[in-house]
C-alpha cells in the first residue's frame, strides 16, 4: 500500500534548545532533573504522559508497591551491611550481576534518602518515629522501606514533581514521543532529539548538550503485565539506531504475583504481602511453596514465577491463577499495612482480609537494556541512559526485589555528580540548523485504515512473546518466536510502517525490541535466572 505518496508529511516546529534534556519522567528522570535544576541549571523533561498529574500515576515508578531496598546501617534496628546487601543482590542475580555496578550504586542507599527526605519524601515509620523496614523475597533482612504502606512508588514520583515544580530552572514538556535523535550519523555525538507532539500532531526538535534516557522497560510487549501501557520499549530501539549496544536483553523478570480477574491481569500484588507472610496455595488449598523451594514464598522471584506456572499446568486444560492466603494475619494489620491493594481487590469483590487473592504471573522488569556504566554513560558521546531502560549489569539475570527504585536515584546521583564534575563544552549550536532532512523524516500520519491493521499486530506479537518468550521457554518455541518476527519485520518495512506516526512507528520499533529479546536468548543455551530453558 503506497500511503505515502498520497499523504502530507508532517510539519517541523521552530527548534527548541535547552543545556540538558531528560526523556521519561520517573524516578530516574526526575530526581537527576531535580539535582541538576537545584544549582540552577535550565533542565528540560519530556514525557509521554499528558500532563505532571498523569505523570504521578502513569509511570513504571509510580506502579512501583512494594518499597525501594537499602543499606542504612544506622538506621536499621536489625542491622545490616553493604556486603550483605551486595551478596543479596549477587545471588538473586543468579552470579551474573557486575560486581563493580553492585559496589557503585547499593553504596549510595544513605546519600539517596537523605536526599529524597530533603525534598519531602515521607517513608512509613515505627511507632517511635524510625524509618520502618519490611523483607522481601532474597533479602537475609528487614531492608525495604515504603510509603504510603504499598503505594511507594507513587508517593517517590508525587513528592519528586512537587519539589520539581518549585525549581524554576526545570522546565516539563508533556506528550511527546521521542522519535530519533539528532547526530550526524549512528554512532556520533548526539545533539537532542525529534519528537511528535500527540496535541499538535507536529514534530519538535530539542537540542541539547546533553541527552538523558530514563523511559523505563519493555515488560508491556507481553500480553500479561503489571506494567503502565507506555513501557513497550521504543527507545531501546531508537538507542541502537545511534549507536549504543543492547545488553542482557533476554532477561526479563516475571511478578510471580499479578491480581488475575477473569482472563486479565488487572494490577501488582507486592512482593511484600508474602514477605509480611502470605502463603501461596493452589486450587485445593494445599500450600505448594516449600514443595519446590526451602525458601518458599520468599525464594527469588524468578523461582516464584516458575513454581506458579508448574501448579498452573499440572492440570489440562492448565489452572488460571493460584491464591495468595493473607486471612490468617490481623485485619487491621493488612488494611492499613497494604491499603492500595486492599482497596484495588475490594473493587473487583475481594476482600483479602477474608478471602485469598486470585494471582498469576505477570511480566514486570527489564533487566537487560542500553549498556551503561554505573553513571549512565552509554558510549556515544552525550547520550545517557539510566534506570530500568539501562544495562549496568547490577541485576545480573533477577532483580533482587526492590532493587530497582534504588537503582532509578543511584543512577541519577552518579549521573549528577559526573555531569557537575565535567562541565561538558557547548558543542551544538554549529549544527543548530542541521537536522538530517533525509528520507527518514519524511513522516506522516496514521490514518484509520493503517490503524486498525497494526493493532492487531501488537496485539499478536504480546501473545507471542507471552507464549514462547515467557516464565518457561524451549529452544522450539524461540526459533518459532524469531521466524514470526522476521516476517512481521519484513512486512512492516515493506509497508513503510516505521514512517508512520505514531502507531506504525512503535509497532516498528516494538519488533525490533522483541527480535533482540528473542536473538539474544537464543545464544543462551542453559537456564540462568529469569531465563529459563526447558530442554
Amino acid at each position: 500500500m503506497n500511503f505515502l505518496s498520497s499523504s502530507s508529511t508532517i510539519a517541523f516546529t521552530k527548534p527548541q534548545q535547552s543545556p540538558t534534556l531528560i526523556i521519561g519522567a520517573g524516578m530516574a528522570g526526575l530526581t537527576l532533573a531535580c539535582l541538576l535544576a537545584e544549582t540552577g541549571q535550565a533542565v528540560t523533561v519530556v514525557s509521554k504522559t499528558a500532563s505532571w498529574a498523569e505523570t504521578a500515576i502513569e509511570t513504571n515508578s509510580a506502579y512501583a508497591q512494594g518499597g525501594m531496598a537499602v543499606c542504612l546501617p544506622t538506621q536499621n534496628p536489625r542491622g545490616d551491611s553493604f556486603p550483605q546487601h551486595q551478596a543479596d543482590t549477587l545471588s538473586a542475580s543468579g552470579g551474573f550481576a557486575n560486581t563493580q555496578a553492585i559496589e557503585t550504586l547499593l553504596a549510595q542507599a544513605p546519600e539517596l534518602v537523605a536526599t529524597l527526605q530533603r525534598w519531602g519524601v515521607v517513608f512509613d515509620a515505627t511507632p517511635t518515629g524510625e524509618l520502618a523496614f519490611t523483607q522481601e523475597a532474597a533479602h537475609q533482612t528487614r531492608r525495604v522501606i515504603h510509603a504510603g504502606g504499598d503505594a511507594t512508588g507513587k508517593h517517590l514520583v508525587a513528592g519528586l514533581l512537587a519539589y520539581a515544580k518549585t525549581l524554576p530552572s526545570l522546565h516539563f514538556k508533556p506528550d511527546l514521543q521521542l522519535l530519533r535523535f539528532i547526530q550526524q550519523t549512528s554512532g556520533q555525538p548526539v545533539q537532542g532529539a525529534l519528537f511528535f507532539n500527540e496535541q499538535t500532531q507536529l514534530i519538535e526538535p530539542l537540542f541539547a548538550e546533553q541527552t538523558i534516557l530514563a523511559t523505563g522497560g519493555l515488560a508491556g510487549l507481553f500480553t500479561h503485565t503489571t506494567n503502565p501501557p507506555y513501557t513497550t520499549g521504543e527507545a531501546l530501539s531508537i538507542a541502537q539506531e545511534a549507536g549504543c549496544t543492547l545488553k542482557d536483553m533476554a532477561f526479563i523478570q516475571f511478578h510471580p504475583t499479578a491480581f488475575y480477574w477473569q482472563g486479565q491481569v488487572k494490577f501488582l500484588v507486592s512482593e511484600a504481602l508474602r514477605g509480611e507472610g502470605g502463603m501461596l496455595k493452589n486450587k485445593q488449598g494445599e500450600a505448594f511453596a516449600k514443595q519446590y523451594h526451602i525458601a518458599g514464598e520468599l525464594a527469588p522471584r524468578d523461582v516464584v514465577s516458575r513454581m506458579i506456572y508448574e501448579e498452573l499446568h499440572k492440570t489440562s486444560p492448565p489452572t488460571t491463577n493460584v491464591w495468595l492466603d493473607m486471612t490468617h494475619l490481623s485485619a487491621d494489620f493488612l488494611v492499613h499495612r497494604f491499603p492500595t491493594i486492599y482497596q484495588k481487590a475490594l473493587a473487583f469483590g475481594v476482600d483479602f482480609t477474608t478471602m485469598p487473592l486470585p494471582v498469576a504471573p505477570a511480566a514486570h522488569y527489564t533487566m537487560g537494556g542500553i549498556q551503561t556504566s554505573p553513571d549512565g554513560q552509554t558510549g556515544i558521546k552525550n547520550l545517557w541512559a539510566i534506570g530500568e531502560c539501562a544495562c549496568t549489569g547490577l541485576h545480573g539475570a533477577n532483580r533482587l526485589a526492590s532493587n530497582s527504585l534504588l537503582e532509578c536515584g543511584a543512577m541519577a546521583l552518579e549521573a549528577f555528580k559526573t555531569i557537575q564534575a565535567n562541565q561538558y563544552p557547548a558543542t551544538i549550536n554549529k549544527h543548530y540548523s542541521q537536522i538530517n532532512n533525509d528520507k527518514q523524516d519524511a513522516w506522516v500520519l496514521a490514518d484509520a485504515e493503517i490503524i486498525a491493521q497494526i493493532l492487531p499486530l501488537q496485539t499478536a506479537l504480546k501473545q507471542l512473546m507471552w507464549e514462547q518468550v515467557g516464565v518457561i521457554r524451549t529452544v522450539e518455541g524461540l526459533q518459532q518466536a524469531k521466524v514470526q518476527l522476521e516476517l512481521w519485520v519484513q512486512q512492516a518495512t515493506q509497508a513503510q510502517w516505521q514512517q508512520v506516526l505514531p502507531e506504525g512507528l512503535n509497532y516498528y520499533h516494538q519488533l525490533q525490541v522483541a527480535y533482540a529479546v528473542v536473538e539474544k536468548a537464543l545464544t543462551l543455551t542453559q537456564s540462568v535466572g529469569s531465563h529459563y530453558l526447558r530442554i
